[in-house]
């Protein structure tokens, strides 16, 4: 089983950062980078602090199969939030180094998205 873990401090608090993970409309907005695409289902929510989310790809092959766990841990650091995100379970057709790029790329998609809404 592959893990990654990445942290960013962002600038907003943490409420703001959890209604932009838990919102639907604002989470397909932001989060998947590029073109990639899949059915997510929330598994546990603790409000302002941490959510825990299936995620199945809708791409790939063999390699794509299987639900990947994202935990996203939201930290307030004065009027900042340490985000910190760990996928579990990522399919064996995913690379590390891969997913945590993508990782990044959601982050600044996060980033733009708060600027603007």
């Amino acid at each position: 089983m592959l893990t990654t873990q990445t942290s960013r401090l962002i600038n907003a608090p943490a409420d703001i950062i959890y209604n932009a993970f838990t919102d639907p409309a604002a989470f397909h907005n932001w989060m998947a980078p590029g073109d990639k695409t899949g059915t997510a289902r929330f598994i546990t929510e603790q409000p302002y602090k941490k959510i825990v989310v299936g995620i199945r790809p809708d791409y790939g092959g063999p390699g794509y199969v299987g639900e990947t766990i994202m935990e996203v841990r939201l930290e307030r650091q004065g009027p900042a939030t340490l985000v910190t995100i760990i996928f579990t379970n990522i399919p064996l057709g995913v690379k590390p180094e891969d997913n945590e790029k993508a990782t990044q790329l959601s982050l600044d998609n996060l980033e733009r998205y708060l600027k603007v809404s």
